[in-house]
């Protein structure tokens, strides 16, 4: 007779892989099927580029034991066209004394990216952590004294710029995009931005530096970048910039998501409108253990489903690898002189970041159906290729979930690629089936779900 304890023990290991099975293939635990319908005709904006980001860990990336394995990570597998990086007040803190050594690991580092990636271009903002964490001054004190600004002096600031940009472009690693400040609008205001580019760009002539584009305001909240930008209108200096740059991390409106205003107060300038300090969802002050579920990442990209319909036309990752803070998880994660590892963040972070880049791909609009408030979506395409990305936030699975094109289409083999908690944080590849001009699949619960689809 089979003892009792075997029984149990048995139903366990039927119930376990009951469970594994149904957060594979989506059993049913929504009586609706949820439909996208996507017509790769009617795309919408052009997304320019995916960047990362070193602003606060260019000196760092130097402390990895190998600092090459982290940049061909970071900026050769991960196909980025842009890597963020900072200027910096210690550049020249007394007039005249210029201390341009300071910048030597930075250097090194922007180097060692151009032989990863001899494509990378390199956009530059502010050092704006002193203001920021302790209330100090971002500038020197001979061109500004933040008291509030009773004095700013815009042309020995542009020249403080021109040196920076002359230093670069001695060094081979030219700055090719520029923001005049960064999360400090109430000090380099659009009136002051105007006269600093203007300056900037006569000393750049006279000596022979190439001129950058220029990305203002990079600003801290949504609504403050689109004052700003609405003053750049009225004072009409929009024929200045490349485009405008903001942040979304003012916690009184992050969950508002009010890209919306900020991509109009751009359009209105007939100028490209950026993210350039988005998420990879790594999940915080982990202490470079993996988070123990998948909110970080589900939030992070549920937040690009929006910026993206709203218009925005590039982004740039936040902080991709590790900055010198043992106790924030990044995702690419190494303390100093410490062996580097990746994340599952980094994972999504590739697989997204590769189905676009470098592709020529447009924004593509969608309807849905029966379409619930957890799951999100966001489509891209060339015309010959359809990438989509959809977030489901949903505690359960999703069920008969549908993307149909038009009837001109016939869909086959898509390719899909699964992240979700039980799985390997390389996440899970497989192909599905399509049927005439659809296809349907599963969502598992809490999870975010790629497919790519040849046209």
């Amino acid at each position: 007779m089979v003892g009792k304890r075997f029984c149990y023990l048995l139903i366990a290991i039927i119930m376990n892989s009951l469970a594994s099975y149904a957060a594979r293939v989506g059993v049913c635990d929504s009586p609706e099927s949820y439909t996208l319908r996507i017509n790769p005709h009617k795309f919408k904006q052009k997304i320019f580029f995916f960047g990362g980001d070193m602003e606060r860990s260019q000196d760092f990336l130097q402390q990895a034991v190998n600092p090459k394995q982290v940049a061909t990570w970071c900026f050769g597998d991960v196909h980025f066209d842009i890597c963020r990086v900072s200027y910096d007040k210690k550049q020249e803190l007394i007039e005249g004394k210029k201390t341009f050594n300071f910048y030597d690991n930075a250097i090194k580092s922007m180097k060692l990216l151009k032989k990863v990636n001899p494509d990378i271009r390199f956009w530059a903002t502010m050092k704006s952590d002193y203001n920021g964490y302790g209330h100090e001054n971002n500038l020197p004190d001979w061109i500004c004294d933040y008291k509030p600004t009773t004095r700013f002096d815009c042309d020995k600031y542009a020249g403080f710029l021109a040196d920076y940009l002359e230093l670069m472009q001695d060094n081979g690693v030219r700055i090719h995009y520029l923001a005049v400040a960064k999360e400090w609008i109430h000090v380099v205001t659009a009136e002051r931005a105007k006269q600093i580019i203007l300056r900037l760009n006569t000393i750049c002539k006279l000596r022979k530096i190439q001129k950058p584009l220029y990305v203002d305001p990079a600003s801290w909240g949504i609504t403050q970048g689109a004052a700003f930008v609405r003053q750049v209108d009225k004072i009409g200096s929009q024929g200045l910039y490349y485009g405008f740059s903001t942040h979304n991390l003012n916690k009184k409106e992050h969950s508002k998501f009010l890209y919306e205003d900020f991509v109009s107060a751009v359009s209105d300038c007939g100028k490209y409108a950026f993210a350039d300090e988005t998420g990879t969802g790594s999940g915080g002050r982990t202490h470079g253990e993996e988070p123990d579920n998948m909110d970080h990442i589900l939030n992070a990209y549920r937040e690009k489903t929006e910026f993206y319909h709203d218009g925005i036309q590039g982004e740039l990752f936040f902080e991709p690898f590790s900055r010198g803070v043992s106790s924030e998880t990044r995702s690419i994660y190494f303390k100093k002189n410490g062996q580097a590892k990746r994340m599952r963040s980094y994972y999504v972070m590739r697989h997204f970041v590769n189905g676009i880049a470098g592709k020529g791909m447009y924004y593509v609009p969608f309807s849905t159906e029966n379409a619930k408030k957890e799951v999100y979506a966001m489509a891209f395409t060339n015309g010959q290729e359809l990438f989509i990305t959809i977030v489901n936030q949903y505690d359960g699975l999703q069920s008969n979930v549908s993307i149909s094109l038009p009837n001109d289409y016939q869909v086959g083999t898509v390719k899909r690629y699964i992240f979700e908690k039980t799985f390997s944080i390389l996440g899970e590849e497989d192909q599905i089936e399509g049927a005439n001009s659809s296809v349907t699949f599963n969502l598992p619960a809490k999870s975010i779900t790629f497919l790519s689809f040849k046209l």
